[in-house]
């Protein structure tokens, strides 16, 4: 829970927030519009709208929680690519 509460996160969700509430409300007013055609397309769009938020929200999950592909005390094969590379020594992990 400490990654998420600094400003990075907060912000991102906060973006990512403020734009699902703005699309909403821009879409509601512009499909009130009185029309039998425009009651065929207001379901889809908002089920493809909110479809889109689920690999976006997936996606900052991943970027939050998960760091990197590299498996926990790694160490580079040579000592040339340990000039390269730093250890985190509060995650243990290795940092490009």
């Amino acid at each position: 829970m400490a990654g998420v509460l600094h400003w990075g996160p907060l912000v991102a969700i906060s973006i990512i927030m403020l734009i699902t509430v703005s699309s909403t409300y821009s879409a509601l007013q512009l499909w009130s519009l009185p029309s039998s055609v425009v009651k065929y397309f207001r379901a889809p769009q908002f089920f493809l709208m909110y479809v889109w938020l689920v690999p976006i929200y997936w996606n900052f999950y991943q970027a939050l929680y998960t760091h990197s592909y590299i498996p926990l005390h790694w160490k580079p094969v040579s000592c040339v690519m340990c000039v390269c590379v730093y250890v985190c020594e509060v995650c243990v992990r290795v940092v490009p």
